[in-house]
């Protein structure tokens, strides 16, 4: 290539060369330089060699063999220590294909198509100016953010794209959710979802075991943080609202399978605090199935009352059944039914049966009201029937006002 000018003993390591100095050489490799080239040692040759400057904003890259070039792309690592701006509507790529991006953006309207951050047709809100955008615009990329915990990466959040599905906190213990002011609100297109085995406490830390630990739980220590409300407003509608229990023998929920006689359907169950647990069923209100025969839109239910009597030892029993169709039993032991009077009453043509015993020597008696006779002595009138072994006796009768008798036939 011709004579290599010899640098200039002043152009010694650190020193500045001016281009003067080769004035006297029009076959030097630095001929025709201009303001901002690049002057640099080729080893290779053993001599100088001029890069000429490059655009506005490029990096200057170091190859391995030493050859400086310009270019717009990081090739190493590189490591910064004072600040970085970086300026309006310039974004940082990543990848090959410059597919993953953050931006930061004076002006991005609501559904704003931006090229090389935005691709197709976009489902965005819109953004106030200033706004930092990221985006990964691979087909189906996701974008995962992670925390080291004790040298362990744990996923914070990840936005899976072919599923179009956000999930927080999968490697955290636990996720706390907090405004400085005002409510949560949840805004979801469908249900709100809790997966089966967990549930939702509130009012406490954790939930409180009673019969069991129940999933789903209101705490707390008022009468207003400590209850429920169901409502409805439904206009001219005759509807009210419902609480609803739902018993199968199938296993899958969802799923059918028909219940059978004397299953459960549905119960409310009373714990009071026994001063060890909260584990004692002391009153309980239950549905059953009452139906040998029961088909597709059709099953017998009786109801069923049960509570413990109080004194050691005394467990809970039943109390009041009434079945499937519709007759009384009340307690175990004689039963007292009366009016807020304390009378014996029923309706005209029925009657108040009492079996005394179970064998058929023994009476049953029977108390009947057989009419109400609007007279002036305004006489209600009963009849008292003793029946011994299905024979009837004669009836007698007692007016209102004297029940002491006399008793006529």
């Amino acid at each position: 290539m011709g004579l290599i000018h010899t640098v200039p003993e002043a152009a010694k390591k650190g020193q500045f060369i001016t281009v003067s100095d080769f004035a006297g050489d029009e076959i030097h490799r630095l001929a025709g330089q201009q303001v901002g080239d690049l002057v640099y040692v080729d080893d290779e040759r053993g001599g100088l060699e001029r890069l000429a400057i490059g655009s506005t904003g490029q990096l200057l890259n170091i190859s391995s063999g030493g050859i400086p070039a310009w270019t717009n792309t990081i090739t190493a690592a590189m490591t910064h220590s004072a600040g970085f701006t970086m300026t309006d509507n310039v974004s940082i790529s990543f990848g090959t294909d410059n597919d993953i991006k953050i931006t930061h953006r004076d002006l991005l309207a609501a559904d704003q198509e931006v090229t090389g951050l935005i691709e197709g047709t976009s489902n965005h809100q819109g953004y106030a100016a200033d706004s930092l955008v990221i985006s990964n615009i691979t087909n189906d990329g996701d974008i995962m953010m992670l925390v080291s915990d004790g040298g362990n990466s744990k996923e914070v959040m990840l936005a899976n794209a072919d599923v179009a599905d956000l999930q927080l906190g999968h490697g955290m213990a636990t996720v706390n959710i907090k405004t400085a002011s005002g409510a949560i609100t949840l805004t979801p297109g469908t249900d709100t979802l809790i997966e089966n085995t967990t549930g939702l406490i509130v009012g406490h830390t954790v939930g409180i075991t009673g019969v069991d630990v129940s999933e789903f739980q209101v705490l707390g220590t008022a009468f207003a943080d400590a209850s429920a409300i169901l409502g409805r407003w439904a206009g001219a509608s005759a509807s009210a609202t419902a609480l609803q229990f739902i018993k199968s023998r199938e296993t899958t929920i969802g799923s059918f399978t028909i219940v059978a006689d004397n299953d459960s359907v549905g119960r409310i169950i009373f714990l009071p605090d026994d001063g060890v647990d909260y584990g004692t069923v002391a009153s309980e209100y239950l549905s059953e199935v009452d139906d040998g025969s029961r088909e597709a839109g059709f099953v017998g239910m009786a109801h069923v009352w049960k509570s413990m009597p109080g004194g050691n030892g005394n467990g809970i029993a039943e109390v009041m059944p009434i079945s499937a169709a519709g007759a009384l039993s009340v307690g175990s032991g004689p039963a007292v039914i009366s009016d807020s009077s304390g009378n014996l009453s029923s309706a005209t043509g029925s009657s108040l049966r009492a079996a005394v015993a179970t064998s058929s020597s023994h009476p049953v008696v029977s108390l009947c009201r057989i009419s109400c006779i609007r007279s002036p002595q305004h006489l209600l009138q009963y009849a008292l029937v003793f029946s011994i072994n299905y024979h009837l006796l004669p009836m007698y009768h007692f007016d209102q006002d004297h029940p002491q008798g006399p008793f006529s036939r």
